[in-house]
């Protein structure tokens, strides 16, 4: 298919979202959280729990390796990977916990999107948000879902999530650059994003921030949720999950 074009129409732009930023105290345990992460329950445990009415969040059910290594579910054909390995091309996107970059991957001149979460940031909610990301991208293989290739840390401390790269950027870009979409290129947005929320709904995990900001495209036209920082992995799938957060703008009213 061609490059990724959206016809334009006139329609009333809609509310442009904001992020909500939450100020936590220094988490002292970074380094030991990342080293071994706490199994969760087993299904048996959860479904006592949900007898008495108590629900509860799965944790971590595997230790996240710290050594150069291959995603679990990784067909593309990584040996053990570091950082000499990949040629930085440009920085996509920054932060004050980390940087998103283009990469080569030296080996067989493949592009993709390096995700360096820095050593310093040492602020629990974005170390929380980590764990949850490092541990729903390398248990999720879906093509409307965004992969991930491996996991690494650098001498630095900085851990590297490579991810696939997609050319055309964030929805939100798009957006802001087209006004609106037609109807039809809604549609076809709308169904790749909506096929995703259905795998992630069915292996029990709910993004609960999706807006355009963590939609990717490339130029194929294909649509991929990402960033899973505030995501739930559920042990049941009658969790409640009563915590509000997420992005105002794209709450649904009764949030709000």
């Amino acid at each position: 298919m061609g490059k990724l074009q959206f016809e334009p129409v006139e329609l009333v732009a809609g509310v442009r979202g904001f992020r909500r930023r939450k100020l936590a105290g220094l988490d002292r345990d970074f380094e030991a959280k990342l080293k071994g992460l706490v199994s969760c329950p087993t299904v048996a445990g959860a479904e006592r729990a949900g007898e008495r009415g108590c629900y509860t969040e799965c944790r971590p059910c595997f230790s996240v390796p710290l050594l150069p290594t291959t995603a679990d579910t990784n067909k593309s054909s990584f040996g053990a990977i570091s950082a000499n390995d990949l040629e930085k091309l440009q920085v996509l996107d920054h932060s004050n916990s980390g940087t998103v970059y283009k990469v080569n991957y030296k080996r067989t001149s493949t592009t993709y999107a390096l995700k360096l979460v820095h050593s310093d940031s040492n602020n629990s909610t974005v170390c929380h948000q980590l764990f949850r990301e490092m541990e729903i991208l390398r248990h999720t293989d879906f093509p409307y879902v965004v992969r991930c290739h491996t996991i690494f840390k650098k001498s630095s401390g900085d851990i590297g999530i490579l991810i696939e790269y997609m050319d055309s950027g964030i929805l939100e870009t798009l957006l802001k650059a087209q006004g609106t979409f037609s109807e039809p290129n809604l549609a076809h947005v709308a169904r790749q994003v909506l096929k995703g929320l259905n795998y992630l709904y069915t292996n029990k995990i709910i993004h609960r921030n999706i807006k355009p900001a963590n939609v990717l495209v490339n130029s194929n036209m294909e649509v991929k949720i990402a960033n899973f920082g505030v995501s739930k992995i559920l042990c049941m799938t009658s969790d409640p999950c009563n915590s509000y957060v997420g992005t105002c703008a794209y709450m649904s009213p009764g949030k709000i």
